[in-house]
Order: C-alpha cells, then structure tokens, then sequence
C-alpha cells in the first residue's frame, strides 16, 4: 500500500466519523427552524395577553363545542366571520367576564338568544351587513370597559340594553341606519373618549344624562344643534365638532365648561361660534378646518394662549380678528382661506415653532409680513427669538 493511498483512506475515514457526529447531534438536538402555526383568524380581535374563545369560519363546529356547557366565560369570546345566522350556543351563558366581540358575520340576524347574559366587561359589535337590533342583550345593564358598535349597515336601534352609568369608551360610528342612542340614556361619565359619527341620528337626546367625558367627538350630518347636551359639563381634553352637515349652532351645550382642546372641522353650514357658551382663555389645541360658511369668531377674543392653532381652508373667513388678544402659540398655521384680507393678531408676541401663511387668495403678502416684523419685534420666533427658521409665508396675493 502507497503512502498516498494510505493518506486518502485515512481521508475518507475522518469524513465518515465526522458525518456520523452531524447525524448524531442532528437526532438529538432536532431540527433548529421549528414552524410556527398558522395564526388563528380572529388573530386581528385578540388582545395582548389575554386569553379567548375564539369561533370562526374554520370548525366553527369544534369552536362552539369547546365552550359547551359554560355558564360563565372568564375571557374574550369571538364570533368572527362565520355562517351563523343566529348565536343560539349562547342559550345558556349568564356571564362573559371578558370582551364579547361579534364581527363580520354577514349571515347573522340576531342576537335573541343572548338573552342569558346579564353581565359583560366589555363589547364590540362591527361589520354585521345583516344585524338589525341588539334584542337580546336586553339584561345588560352595564358595561364598564370599551363599546364599539361600528358599520353595521342594517342596525338601526340600540334597544333593549344599557351601557350602565359609567364606561371607559364608547364608540358608535358608521351604522347607517341607526337612529338612537337609547342605550347611552343612562350614561353620566365617560372616562376615556365618546365619538359618535355617521350614524343616522337626528339628535343627541339619548345623551341627556351625560356629565363628564374624557374626549368627546360629534360627526353627525343630520344634526341642527346640539340638543341632549345640556348636563355636560367637563371634557377633559379634545372636544371635536366634525362633519355635521347641518349644524347650525351649539345650541344645547350650554352647561360646558372645561375642556383643554377645540377642533371644529367640516360643517358646512356653521357661520358662527357665538354659541359655544365657553371657551378658555389658553388652549392646547385650536382647529378651525374645513367650516364653508364660517364668518365670526369673535368669540374667541378671551384666547390668550394655545399650543397649536390651525386654521385652514374656511373659504368664508374674511378676518381672524376675533383671536385680536393671542399672546403666544407654539404652531400658527393659516392656510388656503380663499377670502380672508385681515389677520388682526394684534397682541401676537411670541411663536415657539412653526409660522404658516400660505395660499390665502385675497390676504396681501404684506398683510403676512407685517405680523412676522410684530412678532420679532416683541417675542420673537423660535427658540431664540430671532429665527425665520420655520416661517413659511407664499401663495398670498401680491397686493401693489
């Protein structure tokens, strides 16, 4: 036998005892990628560490199965996407301790056999094309956590049940055909946020009883005024006035007095602020977007101070003299009000941040830069006070 020969059996041996080594520590550590389940489809309504019942178009069979028998169900149960036309596995439920979620059931009509239930945390009722009413839910009296009841086309009241006095947050948007909010009649505080918009809604009587909410928004086109506020006295942060294609007035909201940010956009007939019955001397907050018939806001005389303000695209606006004693904001931006020629800022000292006149058709670029040259002046711009960092003045008219 050759050397080289002898060389390359030697080779070929330490090869066969190296494979040997790969396989072995292969069979006993197992393969290193592992693959992961498929996710469950009512993935988008599970909460983050929180456990659930989950009933879908796949197996819908096995999923109700596994709650059968349950009087009480101690987390979330979803009804997501499946065929059913009516939840009669929930004949026998007393108590959901969880959230109730029933979403995109297209089949489904109602909800009588839910009747049991006396007792929810928390519900969300969206995308059901053919839910006409809640009848079923008839014995919740309560509900302390989130109400969601959201683009179901065909549902056109909320009867037969009640949120109880006090939620977390509610929101009832986009149900075409609704035309109540009776559930809401008892409700007195709203801890977090109540946005109610695009529903079908004539007025806001089913809130009568609301004192105290965290952020509110309105966003409804039938509307006039604001009827059924009366007892609301604090919002704590945002109050949002948007989308009311009618509205008048603020009429009904006279009771009103906190809140610590103002947004009025997109009403097309509102020509005044006269009515809001307060507004604060310093806001986090001022927008004034969108409003086709705004003239007058004089009544924002008593704004000495707000963070941000924008006011962009009111094509009625001529004068933004009503805000004749703001001292300071952080943001001021005034943008594409076709027939605004008077700025009247005439107490403005100081911005923080960012200045924006721009595209205003009928406001002289002097008009604009005669209240830069106030500003600096006074206060300044900036965090110097110098600055013409983050002046952006253009597209006024170039008034000889």
């Amino acid at each position: 036998m050759t050397i080289k020969f002898a060389v390359g059996l030697l080779k070929v041996f330490w090869l066969i005892v190296v494979l040997c080594l790969l396989i072995g520590h292969g069979s006993r550590t197992g393969p290193i990628v592992t693959e992961l389940p498929p996710p469950t489809p009512c993935g988008k309504y599970i909460r983050d560490n929180q456990p659930y019942f989950c009933i879908d178009f796949e197996d819908t069979a096995q999923d109700i199965n596994a709650i059968a028998g349950l009087s009480v169900i101690d987390r979330d149960l979803i009804v997501y996407k499946t065929n059913l036309t009516n939840l009669d596995f929930l004949s026998n439920i007393t108590s959901i301790q969880g959230r109730l979620t029933i979403a995109d059931n297209n089949s489904l009509r109602s909800l009588s056999t839910t009747a049991t239930i006396t007792e929810l945390n928390s519900l969300v009722i969206e995308h059901n094309l053919t839910l006409t009413s809640l009848t079923g839910l008839n014995n919740i009296t309560q509900i302390p956590g989130w109400v969601t009841i959201y683009d179901n086309i065909a549902l056109d009241t909320l009867a037969n049940f009640s949120v109880g006095e006090v939620v977390e947050r509610i929101y009832i948007v986009s149900n075409k055909s609704l035309a109540d909010l009776s559930a809401l009649r008892n409700l007195t505080t709203v801890t977090g946020w109540l946005n109610v918009g695009n529903n079908n809604l004539s007025d806001l009587s089913d809130l009568n009883s609301l004192e105290t909410v965290g952020e509110l928004g309105i966003s409804e086109a039938a509307i006039e005024h604001l009827y059924g506020l009366e007892n609301l006295t604090s919002v704590s942060n945002l109050l949002t006035i948007a989308g009311c294609d009618i509205l008048l007035d603020f009429a009904g909201m006279t009771a009103l007095n906190s809140y610590n940010s103002l947004s009025i956009r997109n009403n097309d007939m509102l020509t005044s602020l006269s009515t809001l019955a307060f507004i604060p001397t310093t806001l986090d907050k001022l927008e004034l977007i969108g409003n086709n018939s705004l003239t007058d806001i004089q009544s924002l005389s008593v704004l000495t101070s707000a963070s941000d303000i924008e006011i962009t695209q009111n094509v009625s606006l001529k004068s933004l003299s009503g805000l004749s004693n703001l001292l300071q904001s952080n943001s001021l931006v005034i943008d594409n009000n076709m027939q605004l020629m008077q700025l009247g800022m005439s107490a403005l000292s100081r911005i923080d941040s960012e200045l924006i006149i721009r595209d205003n058709d009928m406001l002289c670029e002097q008009e604009a830069q005669n209240l830069i040259s106030q500003i600096l002046s006074q206060g300044g711009i900036g965090a110097a006070g110098n600055t013409t960092e983050g002046i952006i003045v253009s597209g006024n008219l170039n008034c000889p």
